[in-house]
This record gives C-alpha cells, structure tokens and sequence, in this order.
C-alpha cells in the first residue's frame, strides 16, 4: 500500500462551487472601471473581483476538511487527524 491510499478515500474528487450574490457586482464602482480603463490595467479590477470568492472558499475548505476529518475518525483513521486540525 503506498502512503497515500490510506486517506485518499477520504477525500473528495473535486470540489469547486462558488456562489456569489447578484447584489455583489460592479454597477456601482464606475470609478474602478474607469481607473482600470485609464491605467489600461485590470489587476485592481481582478483583486475586487476575488476578494468576493476568498470568504467563501476558506469557509468550504474548512467546512470540507471537517468532513474529512469526521469519516476519518469514524473509520478509526486518527493518525491522519492531527495533520487535517493544522488547517482547521
């Protein structure tokens, strides 16, 4: 058995779905767009952009190595626990 296969089971495949809320858009920052526009640069646009995403991806991460860490302590796995409780 390689390192691995003890606690890959445990792990989902994928995981990626993000919600944002419609309210959460750019029609009232004209003044990024513009300064955006002017400067020919998006990266100030891209950062606003994520900071809507950031909350809510460390809310699932912790939210999913928390599962994780539940199934594993069900199956009797907990030398693997102390590793995921760094994260969460």
């Amino acid at each position: 058995m390689n390192n691995t296969e003890s606690w890959k089971k445990y792990v989902p495949e994928t995981v990626s779905l993000y919600h944002v809320d419609y309210r959460e858009n750019l029609d009232k920052r004209e003044d990024l767009q513009e300064q955006c526009i002017r400067n020919n640069n998006m990266e100030r646009l891209y950062e606003t952009v994520m900071e809507c995403y950031a909350e809510q991806e460390a809310e699932s991460l912790l939210k999913i190595l928390g599962e994780i860490k539940e199934k594993m302590a069900e199956a009797g796995q907990t030398h693997y626990i102390f590793i995921l409780s760094s994260y969460s």
